[in-house]
């Protein structure tokens, strides 16, 4: 494949590209663009790793969940005598928002596969991500004075990981356990 740069009146391959920018950078930013829109590639923006790349964006947040969970484990804090009734101590907005938008994640995937439009999937992952990064900022996750919203919020957690996890492995796209 190859990609003609209009400014520089060069060539470039898809091996270069992806040499440049990595192939996670390279899936996303092909992935996200709508199948018959143009594509001007940024090849700037996909180097970088700051919250405005949105690939490191999606992949942050899942290490970020990663990190939570270490630190769970050193407070001694874990989700295996979690009992299911706490589920009903996570009734801020911010909660509801993202359990709603994980139960969305079916009827994104079924239209981008009957559309043939897999940005929907890279959307949806990256607005996902973007409403757990805001609720992180905003709430305490760890609190080993209330142990119950601890891991009603770990349990939260836990499950936003799985689905940024398998949006990203659906796009080919690593799952950093760090960054």
């Amino acid at each position: 494949v190859l990609f003609r740069s209009k400014r520089a009146g060069r060539i470039v391959t898809l091996n270069d590209l992806i040499d440049e920018v990595g192939k996670d950078a390279a899936r996303y930013f092909f992935i996200d663009r709508k199948p018959r829109a143009h594509l001007d590639f940024d090849m700037e923006l996909a180097k970088k790793q700051s919250s405005e790349n949105p690939v490191f964006y999606c992949q942050y947040a899942y290490a970020r969940i990663n990190s939570i969970m270490k630190k769970a484990k050193k407070a001694k804090i874990s989700l295996k005598d979690f009992d299911t009734k706490n589920l009903r101590k996570l009734n801020k907005d911010e909660e509801l928002r993202l359990i709603k938008k994980m139960l969305e994640l079916k009827s994104i995937l079924i239209g981008a596969a009957e559309h043939r439009e897999p940005h929907r999937l890279s959307g949806y992952l990256h607005e996902l991500a973007g409403m757990f990064h805001k609720y992180y900022a905003k709430y305490h996750i760890i609190d080993e004075k209330r142990i119950e919203m601890t891991q009603a919020r770990l349990y939260l957690c836990s499950a936003v990981k799985n689905v940024i996890g398998l949006a990203l492995d659906l796009m080919g796209i690593s799952t950093p356990q760090k960054m």
